[in-house]
């Protein structure tokens, strides 16, 4: 044939003046050209292609399959291996050179959406409802900063990829108002491991909000070790490798990773950003950057106090006289409990052992940030939550009393007698809110 690979037909024989015109050469151009219009296409579209349709790149403003009233809609080559398809000039989706479709406005089914392998949305209203069937199952997006939809106002989910979970938002995520109840707090309940009881403590699972409020930190059950420096994992160490161990307060954390990775940390600061900044600094630590304080405890004697926990209350195993013969008078006084936790504030239970020569064993005990407030010999006066024995002329007065009563965060309250007294405390155990309130 006389037409090449591009398109350009060429007349098989040319004719010179004065020469002879041959019939067979005058019938082969015309027999080649009846054979290249039969191999054309017709106007009218009654052709059919027998071979692959060759189409120019094109553009979404002049794809190179348009139509002849509408230039500026039709398919086009976005890129390598790349099917874009435009309407009015402007792309409205496009095949990428995985096979994957993506559309630039909203997709609107009205019959049956089969899709065999993994359906992305972007940014899609569904005003019915979505039907997924088997086994497989919906992947939500990674919700961000610029991928926050403005509205509808309410009812969003998107998939947390801290807690590697769906998350559902009660506002518009502009408004970033996650279900994380604040303070919230389920299980991590702590008690002295068996295995080593001067030194682990072994933790519940649990579920917990950090201190921020927003994420959710899923607690795993392990046990740690006081006395060897943070690992992470179970049957790991657990303090703060800048500072050997000592007989103080400990106060365990939650702490978790970006990705949703959790572990604990022991530190003595109630700071939770100086808590981080240790563990980051710790090897393998540097990826933690949420923490929720679980619960605290007491080293004392160079071996922990040993404890039961029920949720907030904790009970000492075996209680401890941390007040002997204490002189209390009509003045305030300040006492402390050494057994309870140092940092934080909690209400101490004790048992109070007051006695007096002459008199009456009365005496209040009170919170340091109320008001202080004295005993009453009668009814007739206003008075503090006093314990004794009533009555006056006593000579030799006796009362043992079990008291609650919050104390400041360095384990102090205050103490007042109607008569001069010595006092006994005996710690029982304590309340922690375990930052419910933080």
């Amino acid at each position: 044939m006389a037409r090449n690979g591009s398109g350009t037909y060429t007349v098989p024989n040319t004719f010179v003046a004065g020469t002879a015109i041959t019939a067979s050469d005058h019938n082969e151009n015309w027999s080649d050209l009846a054979s290249e219009m039969t191999n054309s296409i017709a106007a009218d579209g009654q052709t059919p292609f027998t071979g692959p349709a060759k189409f120019s790149s094109g553009s979404a403003a002049l794809p190179g399959a348009a139509f002849s009233s509408d230039a500026d809609t039709g398919m086009y080559r976005k890129a390598a291996n790349q099917l874009g398809f435009a309407t009015g000039g402007v792309i409205a989706g496009h095949f990428d050179d995985a096979q994957k479709l993506w559309l630039a406005g909203a997709l609107d089914v009205t019959g049956e959406l089969s899709v065999t392998g993994a359906l992305t949305f972007v940014d899609a209203t569904i005003s019915g409802h979505l039907s997924l069937t088997g086994t497989d199952y919906m992947k939500l997006p990674v919700g961000t900063t610029a991928q926050r939809p403005v509205s509808p106002a309410a009812g969003h989910l998107r998939y947390n990829s801290t807690t590697a979970t769906p998350e559902f938002y009660s506002t518009a995520w502009t408004s970033l108002t996650p279900l994380v109840p604040r303070g919230y707090i389920d299980g991590c309940i702590a008690s002295n491991s068996v295995g080593d009881t001067t030194n682990d403590i072994s933790i519940s699972a649990g579920l917990c909000a950090d201190s921020t409020g927003v994420k959710l930190i899923t607690c795993a059950a392990m046990t740690k070790q006081l006395d060897a420096n943070w690992v992470a994992g179970t049957n790991q160490g657990v303090r703060n490798s800048a500072a050997g161990i000592a007989d103080t307060t400990y106060h365990y954390y939650g702490v978790m990773k970006a990705d949703g990775t959790q572990d604990y940390y022991a530190h003595t600061s109630t700071t939770v950003a100086t808590v981080l900044a240790a563990l980051q600094a710790e090897s393998g630590g540097a990826d933690y950057i949420y923490a929720r304080r679980l619960f605290s405890v007491v080293r004392a004697s160079a071996a922990i106090l040993q404890f039961v926990q029920d949720g907030d209350e904790f009970q000492l195993k075996t209680p401890i006289l941390d007040e002997s013969s204490t002189a209390i008078t009509s003045s305030a006084s300040t006492l402390t409990l050494e057994s309870i936790p140092n940092g934080i504030r909690v209400k101490a239970n004790f048992s109070a052992h007051l006695h007096v020569a002459a008199g009456t064993p009365l005496a209040v005990f009170s919170d340091m940030s109320v008001n202080d407030v004295g005993p009453a010999s009668d009814e007739s006066t206003a008075s503090g939550a006093a314990v004794g024995l009533s009555g006056s002329g006593i000579s030799d007065g006796r009362a043992v009393h079990i008291v609650d009563v919050w104390t400041n965060t360095t384990r102090q309250f205050r103490a007042r007698s109607l008569s001069n007294t010595n006092c006994g405390l005996t710690t029982l155990g304590w309340r922690d809110p375990r930052g419910k309130d933080a």
